[in-house]
């Protein structure tokens, strides 16, 4: 159902509303593999067309990660719109399966299969699975971070504290509002562990 609500708009050209986005975004990640390391030193390049290297125009109000994984996806599957849009939908999909595990982790397996089915439906996930910009990716790292907290904080487990962290990196690697979980993370752990700290604690 996910998979099938969120590829509708895979083949659409970028004419909506949002598409500007698509557009810009893609851009960036096209201008990745059109032009040597050497010169964009992986940088996020604004512009179309034959660039000066020289004189390349920089986008610096957001973090590259994004368009870093939708330059990959160029490269191996050509400049395309579905190109473009795959991996915004990859990303909406593994966010309904991180929704599906911390609603079955906290409650049950029938809570579980209703948040996703509201998350499938949701008009929101729906039209913005399709728009290529990186707040779907930046989801997907920071439900993950989430669960992956979830699991620490009950199971006490050494590999869920380092998946912890490595969605919590990814996720702000991907976008800036991933910041505020962090030091929600710490504080909630801070508090509910009688003010506790530790190096895992600080690290965070």
């Amino acid at each position: 159902l996910c998979i099938f609500l969120f590829s509708l708009n895979l083949n659409k050209e970028f004419v909506g509303h949002h598409d500007f986005n698509s557009v810009y975004f893609s851009q960036i990640a096209r201008n990745l593999i059109s032009y040597s390391p050497l010169y964009t030193k992986f940088g996020q390049i604004l512009g179309y067309g034959n660039l000066d290297p020289k004189n390349f125009n920089y986008y610096v109000d957001n973090i590259p990660l994004y368009p870093w994984i939708l330059s990959v996806f160029f490269l191996f599957f050509k400049v395309g719109v579905w190109q473009a849009r795959i991996v915004t939908i990859i990303a909406a999909l593994f966010s309904a399966i991180y929704v599906y595990k911390i609603g079955l982790f906290i409650f049950n397996k029938l809570t579980a299969y209703l948040g996703v089915l509201f998350f499938a439906l949701s008009a929101m996930m729906i039209y913005f699975s399709s728009i290529v910009f990186p707040d779907q990716l930046a989801m997907a790292f920071v439900l993950g971070a989430f669960y992956y907290y979830l699991k620490w904080l009950k199971e006490d487990q050494s590999k869920d504290y380092y998946l912890l962290i490595l969605f919590l990196i990814l996720s702000q690697l991907t976008l800036w509002s991933s910041y505020f979980l962090s030091p929600l993370i710490f504080f909630h752990y801070f508090i509910t562990h009688k003010n506790k700290l530790s190096k895992k604690t600080i690290l965070l």
